[in-house]
């Protein structure tokens, strides 16, 4: 298998300014337009720069990890306890669904090093996507710089059998999917794994489909009321399996039509910073069924 990304070791650095807790918030419009985002992701795709995002499992259950939010500012210990659980548990791949760092260098950095730490460590396979915090002022320069891409697809063969699981990473920072994305995600179901047919698809992103049950106020931006009624057609009638999103920083669970929508905690200390269950593993059955379960974190200083 080809490398999942590939990491660019050099960044700017800069001085950082300390932050409390940190609000899902704010502006949802940064530096860079979706559709900028999505066409320099789509150019990388097609001449091959981000490789073959293909994992092999036997015909059996796997599952996944995934966190969310971890505004990183001055450590990784949180985002390096993600990676342990994720090797101890036998996840095949580590998900991250936004607002990974704060938008300067030196989190990006110290990002940088985890990632790489855990890669070269335990063979991690860590898949984020932007959020709003990743794209304001101007740092998706620092995101694309080691990850590249803001949105792509990532495949998961099942033993012999001709089928495959999807897990379609979107950019969703600045609330909307733009005029490019969904025509992406439908060439790249239609063409990649010639000669398989697609089990289940699972989504992620940043942007939260619905407002949390707990009537919390600060449950910031949804997609557009026209883009929303169109993106839960679109998951019903594609068979997606679930739907997996961050930002507003309370774990929720909706379910509409077929499909299951998931809003994650923010791992973020600064946010969280008492033990819980922040994470969130979902597991494929050998039959196709999908189950999930939340995931313990601590708020040990975890040395790198």
């Amino acid at each position: 298998m080809k490398k999942l990304y590939y990491i660019l070791a050099v960044l700017t650095t800069t001085i950082m300014v300390g932050c409390d807790k940190v609000s899902p918030t704010g502006i949802l419009i940064g530096g860079t337009g979706v559709d900028d985002r999505v066409l320099q992701s789509i150019a990388l795709h097609d001449k091959g720069y981000l490789g073959d995002l293909i994992f092999q499992v036997p015909d059996s259950d796997y599952t996944v990890l995934v966190g969310s939010d971890s505004h990183i500012l001055d450590d990784t210990k949180r985002l390096a306890e993600m990676h342990e659980i994720g090797y101890r548990d036998g996840d095949i791949f580590l998900a991250h669904l936004g607002d990974l760092a704060d938008t300067q260098a030196d989190p990006y950095l110290l990002t940088l090093e985890c990632v790489n730490k855990y890669e070269e460590k335990y063979g991690s396979h860590f898949f984020p996507v932007v959020g709003n915090h990743d794209i304001t002022h101007n740092g998706f320069t620092y995101f694309s710089m080691i990850f590249q891409s803001s949105t792509y697809v990532v495949n998961v063969l099942i033993g012999d059998t001709g089928e495959r699981d999807v897990f379609l990473f979107m950019d969703t920072a600045a609330g909307t999917l733009g005029t490019k994305q969904i025509e992406f995600f439908e060439r790249c179901m239609r063409d990649q794994c010639p000669g398989t047919t697609i089990r289940n698809i699972y989504t992620f992103g940043h942007t939260n489909y619905f407002r949390n049950t707990s009537g919390n106020l600060e449950f910031a931006s949804t997609f557009p009321r026209d883009e929303l009624y169109y993106m839960l057609n679109w998951n019903e009638t594609h068979h997606v399996k679930a739907a997996v999103t961050g930002h507003v920083h309370e774990f929720d669970h909706h379910t509409y039509g077929s499909v299951e929508y998931f809003n994650l905690d923010a791992i973020s200390e600064r946010n969280n910073p008492m033990p819980g269950p922040y994470l969130f593993r979902m597991k494929m059955h050998k039959n196709g069924d999908f189950s999930w379960d939340r995931v313990q974190m601590n708020s040990v200083k975890m040395k790198l």
